[in-house]
């Protein structure tokens, strides 16, 4: 399984904390789960549905009895709101837009899940890094080297820097010859997102696109090849 986390700076804090939270994919339907439930199974999908069909309307005759409903799954229960309030010496008023159903997982579910899991960060929204998707050769956008002299669109986010300060902006580095460098002299920048540079006379080979702003630096993960 791989799940997508997503990790933010708490707007509520000013401790510099943050907070993860799972990046769906999307929902899957009540159709594909019953499809996925006939697999190796006697069966019918009819037979499937009606059973899941009055899984519900059972587990809200118990819970509203105030019994808990033990199913392999875990324990489905109703609570109230958060459960915290103050009380002034008087009967507190709890009415029925208080009831939450809530549902406790059962330990087996828990730990398979942890177990067979693959975590990805997908974002890390604390730090502003500069990312830098892809670079293109304008008049040949298909192709895998870009030539010197060539019109190049780079897209992606946070592309934003000082242009007059030379330590700022955009850098090719050699791959083979690291402290080699070469800044972009000649570019637009649309917004954030794109920027347009023509890129200068170079010896072919590999090298690294860099973005280098006024805190952070970001690297495009794929190495740009230059060709004769």
């Amino acid at each position: 399984m791989g799940i997508n986390v997503v990790v933010r700076p708490n707007q509520f804090t000013k401790d510099g904390s943050f907070f993860a939270s799972v990046e769906h994919k999307d929902t899957v339907s009540f159709e594909e789960l019953l499809a996925k439930m006939r697999t190796d199974t006697a069966l019918e999908i009819a037979d499937i549905r009606s059973i899941i069909e009055r899984f519900g309307p059972d587990i809200i005759h118990f819970t509203c009895t105030g019994r808990k409903v033990s199913t392999p799954m875990g324990i489905f229960y109703l609570g109230i709101g958060n459960g915290s309030f103050r009380l002034d010496n008087e009967m507190p008023e709890i009415d029925k837009a208080s009831l939450k159903l809530k549902f406790r997982p059962s330990r087996e579910i828990v730990e398979t899940i942890r177990r067979e899991s693959q975590i990805t960060i997908t974002e890390h929204r604390g730090t502003k890094v500069p990312v830098i998707h892809s670079v293109v050769n304008v008049a040949d956008p298909t192709s895998s080297e870009i030539p010197s002299g060539s019109l190049c669109h780079v897209v992606g986010s946070r592309l934003t820097f000082d242009r007059q300060n030379p330590e700022q902006g955009l850098f090719l580095i050699n791959g083979d010859q690291p402290d080699q460098e070469v800044r972009m002299d000649i570019y637009s920048r649309w917004g954030s997102n794109y920027i347009d540079f023509l890129l200068p006379d170079l010896q072919p080979g590999t090298y690294q696109l860099e973005l280098r702003g006024t805190k952070n630096t970001g690297r495009m993960d794929k190495p740009v090849q230059i060709a004769a």
